[in-house]
């Protein structure tokens, strides 16, 4: 027991020559770097964001996914503004020498994203002749779906109708 008590102390540098006692002392901790922050915050928006992420500890590194994954420092490192346009989970850790790895910050993004209003070639209205119609929208990757009503130049005749 007195050698276990020695070694404590010289390991510490509490070792006073010729005494079995000992001070005591507190043991070193280490601080870990603070939880990295996500600008916006996690939630759902209407469009693509850019998102920025910040750690306070000073010289931190941050280093991140986007798949949902726990980073790691083999992780991509962060060096600017992501943008997030897909509903996706950020994470990040950051480290700094002198400190233990942050826990794993964690932001998901969802998007409900809105289609723009179609627009047609030709005005509404009636004409008595056949018309093209073409119909484009802005919105990318925007599948379109319409229905015609053809009715004929008698109003009293049935109408027939197709969708596509």
């Amino acid at each position: 027991m007195k050698l276990t008590t020695l070694a404590l102390c010289a390991m510490y540098g509490l070792l006073l020559a010729g005494s079995a006692n000992f001070m005591a002392a507190a043991v070193p901790t280490v601080t870990p770097v603070v939880l990295p922050v996500f600008s916006p915050a996690a939630g759902t928006y209407a469009s693509g964001q850019t998102v920025t992420i910040s750690d306070s500890t000073a010289d931190a590194v941050i280093y991140y996914t986007t798949t949902g994954t726990t980073p790691t420092t083999s992780s991509t490192k962060y060096t600017g503004a992501i943008k997030v346009a897909s509903s996706e989970t950020v994470k990040a850790i950051a480290v700094a020498t002198g400190y233990t790895t942050s826990a794993a910050a964690s932001a998901s993004y969802t998007f409900t994203l809105t289609a723009a209003t179609p627009s047609f070639s030709v005005a509404a209205g009636t004409y008595t002749s056949s018309q093209a119609v073409t119909i484009s929208d802005s919105t990318a990757n925007a599948a379109l779906k319409h229905s015609v009503l053809v009715r004929p130049y008698n109003s009293n005749s049935p109408r027939s109708e197709r969708t596509q």
